[in-house]
């Protein structure tokens, strides 16, 4: 038998609502959360998409990792500001640590994992900070033709 994880992030998604209220109406995720773990996790502070998710997959706060949001400073001036992305990101995350132990991953629609500079071991499709289907945006790159 193949182990298998699934990590779903519902992008400020209220577990009370899928746990609780519609759980009966979504039989996937009922099926899922009756054969696997499932958890509420608290979110960093500022409880923003690009940090809480970097966070999550990287295992620091914002603080740490340097972003706050979906723009970052580029210097210390105020003129210089840029959107947040990849090249910002400078730990590993999850699937850096899965790939270091051999086993393959798929993500899809990680906020900063555009541009795709680390290709995973797997496959990826990148967020929806990613400017246009003209870039780069999955790995291995012909992945995008069959999407």
């Amino acid at each position: 038998m193949i182990e298998r994880i699934a990590i779903i992030g519902l992008d400020c998604g209220d577990p009370t609502l899928l746990f609780d209220r519609w759980l009966a109406d979504l039989p996937n995720f009922r099926r899922l959360s009756e054969r696997g773990l499932w958890g509420r996790l608290e979110s960093c502070i500022p409880p923003i998409t690009v940090p809480a998710w970097t966070c999550m997959a990287g295992g620091q706060d914002p603080g740490a990792l340097g972003v706050y949001g979906f723009r970052i400073r580029r210097d210390w001036g105020y003129d210089s500001f840029g959107l947040s992305t990849n090249a910002d990101v400078h730990v590993p995350r999850l699937w850096d640590y899965v790939a270091q132990a051999g086993w393959p991953s798929i993500t899809v629609g990680v906020p900063q994992t555009f541009p795709i500079i680390r290709p995973p071991l797997g496959h990826q499709v990148t967020c929806f900070l990613t400017p246009s289907t003209q870039s780069r945006f999955t790995h291995p790159p012909e992945l995008a033709a069959e999407l």
